[in-house]
């Protein structure tokens, strides 16, 4: 079975608890897997994008708490 994708973004910031449930309700609301993307803190001179993939049945407690605590510059 395949199923559909949507990207969306945090910016500017870091993913807040209030984002990660908004996007599991996305996931929810379309049937479908959410990308979260955002930019790390050193934006726009340092640092990557960071992603992470969120189902509509996931946990928003378990999602943020697996959310990068440190990020590289």
């Amino acid at each position: 079975m395949i199923t559909e994708v949507r990207y969306y973004w945090v910016f500017p910031g870091l993913p807040s608890k209030e984002d990660i449930v908004a996007t599991i309700n996305a996931a929810k609301e379309h049937k479908c897997t959410v990308i979260l993307n955002w930019k790390g803190p050193g934006y726009p001179y340092y640092g990557n994008t960071y992603k992470c993939e969120i189902s509509p049945d996931d946990d928003p407690d378990k999602i943020f708490d697996s959310l990068p605590k440190a990020y590289g510059v």
